[in-house]
């Protein structure tokens, strides 16, 4: 999937870039969640609620 991929690249230059400017160590990671809820009462859906999210954290350690 493209968009997973463009996330791969941004988590890897945030990297770069970090030890560039320089970071004795960086990491980053990706989050990419999809949720469903679906109330039911008395056999009858009483609501549904779908979501989902995505981002890219980045974790930079300096004089360690």
């Amino acid at each position: 999937m493209k968009e997973k991929q463009e996330f791969m690249d941004l988590a890897r230059q945030a990297v770069d870039q970090a030890r560039k400017a320089g970071a004795d160590a960086a990491e980053a990671f990706i989050s990419d969640s999809e949720n469903v809820e679906i109330f039911v009462s008395n056999r009858a859906v009483e609501s549904l609620n779908a979501s989902s999210e995505a981002g890219i954290g980045i974790r930079i350690l300096k004089d360690q």
